[in-house]
Formats: C-alpha cells, sequence, structure tokens
C-alpha cells in the first residue's frame, strides 16, 4: 500500500537539529552574548568614568574657590595697609612666613619642584621627610608644626589678614605707650588670640593677653604659650595713639597644604594660627595629588607683577607679592582603567609631575589670584 500524502514531511517542517546545527547556533548565541556583555561593561566603564570625571571637577571647582577666596583678601589690614607687628619674633613658635603681616601671601617651595623640575610621584607618605626639604623667603625649612603633614614634593602656602571684627569698642584714649586698651565691655576674645587694632593712620598687631572676661585686651610681653607673646612695651609701641574710632580685628592666619587624609587619599588641608600656635588640621577636599605655587612681585611699583617666583625666590620682597598662582593636580579616587594602566606628565606651573601608572583619572587646574588688598593685575 503506497503512503499516504499526509504521511510525508513537507517542505517547511523539521523534525530536529543535526549536532553541527546545534553547535552553531551555541557559538552564535555566545558570539550575541559576549557582545552584549562588552557592551554593558563598557557603559560601565564609560559611567565610572563620567562619574569620577564629575567628581574631580567639583571637587577642583570648590578647592580653586576657596583658595581664591581666602588668597584675594590677604593683607586686609582696616583702611590703612601699613601694619605694625608686636609679636615677640623671639617668642615660640614664631616665624616670619607665619606672622608677619605685612607679608599677606608666602610660604614652603619643596626643594626640586622649582620651573624647569621634573618630580616623580612615587610616595605620598609625609612621615619622615625632614622639614629642611622646603624653604621659604628667607630660606628656613618648614615650620615644625607641619612636619610629618605635608605630601613631599608639594608646595605649602600661607595668607595672612585681618578677620572679623572682634565685636568690642574702645573706649578711647589709647596712647602709643599703652600695653592696655580698655574696652566699653568685657571683651570675650579668648586669651592668646591674635588681634590688630586699626584706623585710618595704621594698624598694631600684637596677642592677647587678657582674659575673656576682662574690659580689656593687653599686649603684655609674657611669653607663655600659645604662641610668641609680644615685644615689651615699654620698648616698643604702639604705631600712634588711638582714639575710640579705632576697630579691632581677629587676625587669621591660614595654612593650605597637601596631606594625607582617609582612605590614604591625598588631601587638600588648612591649619589655623590664630591663636598664635597651630590649630586641628582640618581636611578639605579629598584627591589633590599635587600643589604648585607661584608668587607675582610688584618690583617696580606700578602695582603689577613682573615676575612670578617660588616661595624661596621671594627674598626680601614679601611686601611686594601682588598676585598668586596656584596649579593643583587632581586625581580620580578610584582607579577608571585598571586594565591599561599608564603613566602620565602634568606640567604644574613649570614643574613637570610624573603620575604613577594606576589607572586613575587625572586633571590639572589652575588659577591666578589677585590680592585684592596689594597693586592692581
Amino acid at each position: 500500500m503506497c503512503p499516504s500524502h499526509f504521511d510525508r514531511p513537507g517542505p517547511g517542517s523539521q523534525k530536529g537539529l543535526t549536532l553541527i546545527e546545534l553547535m552553531v547556533a551555541m557559538v552564535v548565541g555566545l558570539v550575541l552574548m559576549t557582545g552584549v556583555i562588552q557592551i554593558l561593561m563598557g557603559s560601565k566603564d564609560g559611567m565610572r568614568w563620567q562619574e569620577e570625571l564629575a567628581r574631580i571637577q567639583e571637587n577642583g571647582r570648590f578647592a580653586l574657590h576657596l583658595l581664591r577666596q581666602e588668597v584675594r583678601e590677604a593683607g586686609y589690614s582696616g583702611c590703612n595697609p601699613v601694619v605694625t607687628n608686636l609679636l615677640n619674633p623671639a617668642g615660640v613658635g614664631y616665624t616670619p612666613t607665619l606672622f608677619e603681616l605685612n607679608a599677606p601671601a608666602t610660604g614652603w617651595e619643596f626643594g626640586g619642584t622649582a620651573s624647569g623640575d621634573t618630580y616623580s610621584l612615587a610616595s605620598t607618605n609625609p612621615v619622615g621627610v625632614g622639614v629642611s626639604s622646603w624653604d621659604d623667603a628667607a630660606g628656613s625649612d618648614l615650620d615644625a608644626s607641619l612636619q610629618d603633614l605635608v605630601v613631599p614634593g608639594t608646595d605649602v602656602v600661607v595668607v595672612k589678614r585681618a578677620a572679623a571684627l572682634a565685636g568690642v569698642t574702645a573706649s578711647g584714649n589709647t596712647p602709643a605707650n599703652a600695653n592696655t586698651i580698655n574696652l566699653t565691655s568685657a571683651s570675650g576674645i579668648a586669651k592668646g588670640t591674635i588681634l590688630m587694632i586699626s584706623d585710618c593712620s595704621g594698624a598694631d598687631v600684637f596677642q592677647n593677653r587678657s582674659n575673656a572676661s576682662a574690659n580689656n585686651v593687653t599686649r603684655g610681653a609674657s611669653n607663655n604659650n600659645p604662641g610668641p607673646g609680644n615685644v615689651n612695651p615699654g620698648a616698643n609701641q604702639f604705631s600712634h595713639r588711638y582714639q575710640a574710632d579705632a576697630e579691632i580685628y581677629t587676625v587669621a592666619v591660614t595654612t593650605f597644604y597637601v596631606g594625607v587624609g582617609a582612605g590614604n587619599e591625598p588631601t587638600l588641608y588648612r591649619i589655623d594660627y590664630n591663636s598664635g600656635s597651630a590649630g586641628t588640621p582640618v581636611a578639605i577636599v579629598q584627591g589633590i595629588e599635587n600643589l604648585q605655587v607661584l608668587y607675582g612681585l610688584d618690583l617696580s611699583g606700578d602695582e603689577v607683577p613682573e615676575r612670578y617666583v617660588t616661595a624661596d625666590g621671594i627674598g626680601a620682597n614679601t611686601d611686594q607679592v601682588v598676585a598668586v598662582k596656584v596649579a593643583m593636580l587632581m586625581r580620580s579616587l578610584a582607579a577608571v582603567d585598571p586594565t591599561n594602566p599608564t603613566s602620565q606628565t602634568f606640567n604644574l606651573l613649570g614643574t613637570d609631575v610624573v603620575t604613577p601608572a594606576d589607572g586613575r583619572a587625572r586633571r590639572l587646574l589652575s588659577s591666578t589670584i589677585k590680592l585684592r588688598n596689594r597693586g592692581e593685575l
């Protein structure tokens, strides 16, 4: 009996797959899956790169904003720029870089990071790095209060100014030879606070030796800690007599440097010396790997900087600094390309900084900042 035509396989029917067909299908599927995974991984890497780049830019903008704000106000002393410094240069912890108010913006330069030098970021560990590795305008070492805090290869910048009004009123008639400024009420100013009394004839800086409950502030010559204390009032007078219109300011002395923060990340720090000695280091922004600083000098008296020098190149011209250039090397907190790490070289104000091959994203930020209380730009 002949088979019915219903038993014959039609042209579109499929009874099964051969082993070869199955293997081909599996290979095609694997190829497609590999492509999809690569796309997803690439998208994830791209997102991580964008996130880290956005974090770098945000942190960098904040750091530059803070530095601009502080440097612009450096040198403020009321309505007269002439300041007489009555702090004791032989006192505990005194260094001109920190406490000479006529040098409104100074700092320390790390040896080997001047213009034309190349510095490799081999280590960010500040512990054990000698203070002699840095020099200020007078060739003096980094202040002892910053030892084991500053990352090697980075500069330190110090800005000084009259800050907030102390909220007290002088009762008037303070002769030049006085060691006490009488007030109309209790000062509320802590003992040891560095103060400035100022009017349009000039200004004087001293360290308060009265208690906060006293109806006066005094520049007694006591050399007790904290801070350098004052020169002997009997031999060193105020620059002039002060009347009731004199204003009393607190003095802000702020140091910015790169240290090591949480997670062993290089971090921008600040320390205030408003009480004559180092306050607690305050972490500001993570990811700042290197800081280089140049100072613009007005050498001709035209209130415009003729040249920019490192801190150790300022010499005796500390009162002629009218602008500051800062350059910061920012790095991501995580590696964004760990499979293909490469070393990079960045030029920070003439210094070539060579980074390790760690797969991190990096960006260079720089700014020229005018001291509003010193000249033009």
